[in-house]
């Protein structure tokens, strides 16, 4: 499951002690400390989701959120030196950015940042006007954005427990209803449409949470950066700046810090576990070849054929020596039977040792009851 947004966003009410006090909208906490997350610290937490198996697939859907757009508005900059060429300016909106270059090749740039509340449709907008230094006279450069509501179609995976998701389209049109509501009409792929409202307590509390951030932030010829306050709105407005014009901070998704912001205010509102989606899991599967075992089986199989051939061969033949074939027995010439013991007679021991290789003897029960003896095999050399 991933979370979305709800179709009808609206926000919580403070009250005053005086009965006669009108309510006051305030956004959630969680959509505060987003903004003081990704701002500050440049951390965006991820939407809310369940994925038990650490991977999963979620299907395309579509949520509110909050969106941003940042325009190149170099062409609005009007810039002017001064008859000596070493102090330069430059104008854009209610901005201005100085440059000094010294005799000691020491040369100081000035990059502003504002952050204001307008009365636009748009939460917060920001500008921002930086001067570079790589030359001289200085080049301008100067950007505006804007964050605003809007309805994204986004689809999200989660790979070894980390979660990624990617926007496919985004809607930033509302009309405004009687009761001064926001409806936003998005139309699906399969062409139907999903619709998303902002009740008006919603845009007047974070209408006023953009008043927070507003401030600006500038760079003095001494290369010190000095805010318009020492609260939160100063430094959301200098790391703004900062960012924006490509600092050295760089979040996983994002790289510019209005997107930023955006994306952790649009995954603080995201509060409602009810996207399904496909859980991948890890089974082991045990696939046997059987074919492999032909060998082994054969070979077990032909040994066992080999050994029991060999046994009852042994077993049958009236030849067959038994358990004490080996010639070498006859020669120690104790156990035999007094028949062979007379015809063998008192030979030395090379006529004994060429002899016995030619008895045949097996191991047998006396008759007479007096244990086992070695009695000649018929058809031996020596019986013949």
């Amino acid at each position: 499951m991933i979370g979305r947004s709800l179709y009808t966003y609206d926000t919580f009410q403070e009250t005053s002690l005086t009965s006669q006090a009108a309510p006051v909208p305030a956004v959630e906490f969680a959509v505060a400390s987003s903004v003081f997350a990704s701002l500050n610290h440049f951390v965006v937490h991820d939407p809310l989701y369940r994925c038990d198996s650490g991977n999963c697939d979620y299907p395309r859907f579509t949520t509110l959120g909050i969106c941003s757009h940042c325009h190149d508005t170099k062409d609005e900059i009007t810039s002017a030196c001064d008859t000596d060429q070493n102090h330069c300016w430059a104008n854009y909106r209610d901005l201005i950015g100085n440059a000094w270059e010294r005799s000691n090749d020491t040369a100081f740039s000035t990059v502003i940042n504002q952050t204001i509340n307008t009365e636009s449709v748009s939460i917060v907008e920001t500008f921002t006007l930086n001067v570079s230094m790589v030359t001289w006279p200085p080049t301008y450069a100067a950007w505006s954005c804007e964050i605003m509501w809007c309805v994204r179609s986004v689809n999200a995976t989660v790979k070894n427990s980390t979660f990624t998701e990617t926007q496919l389209d985004e809607h930033t049109e509302a009309t405004l209803q009687p009761d001064g509501s926001a409806l936003f009409q998005y139309i699906e792929p399969d062409k139907q449409v999903t619709n998303f409202t902002v009740t008006r307590s919603a845009q007047r509390a974070f209408k006023a949470l953009g008043s927070t951030l507003a401030g600006w932030s500038r760079k003095t010829q001494t290369g010190q950066w000095v805010h318009s306050s020492p609260l939160f709105g100063g430094m959301a407005a200098f790391a703004t700046a900062d960012m924006t014009v490509g600092g050295s901070h760089r979040h996983r998704h994002k790289a510019n810090p209005i997107d930023v912001m955006a994306d952790g205010m649009s995954n603080a509102i995201r509060n409602s576990l009810s996207v399904p989606g496909w859980r991948v899991e890890r089974h082991t599967i045990v696939q046997v070849r059987w074919w492999w075992m032909v060998y082994p089986a054969a070979i077990w199989i032909l040994t066992a054929v080999f050994t029991w051939a060999v046994a009852w061969s042994t077993m049958t033949r009236d030849t067959s020596v038994g358990a004490w074939g080996c010639s070498s027995i006859a020669l120690l010439l104790w156990g035999v039977d007094d028949d062979i013991r007379e015809r063998v007679g008192d030979w030395n021991s090379e006529r004994m040792e060429a002899k016995a290789r030619d008895i045949i003897v097996k191991l047998e029960k006396d008759e007479n009851g007096n244990g086992w003896r070695m009695k000649e095999v018929r058809g031996s050399a020596l019986g013949a």
